[in-house]
């Protein structure tokens, strides 16, 4: 997020765009579901409950949130790393 306030595009950030701001709100959106599934599945494990599916959704959940906050930023950064 700090690049998105810092890059400026028409004499304005782009961390103003509703464009940039969605993908961050979703993809921390996902991340926080992603840790609370994975929350879930460690609280059953500790009290010895059986927490196969818990276990597996967590890790796909965290998995599909990963690689979305990745497309995210590479979309907001633009190539940026490709123009130094």
């Amino acid at each position: 997020t700090k690049y998105a306030n810092e890059r400026e595009v028409f004499n304005r950030p782009i961390g103003k765009n509703q464009g940039i701001q969605f993908p961050i709100a979703e993809a921390y959106a996902h991340a926080e579901a992603a840790n609370l599934m994975v929350q879930t599945a460690a609280s059953l494990f500790e009290n010895g409950i059986n927490c196969g599916e818990e276990a597996n959704m967590a890790k796909y959940l965290a998995s599909e949130a990963s690689w979305k906050a990745a497309d995210m930023c590479m979309q907001t950064h633009g190539g940026f790393a490709f123009a130094k």
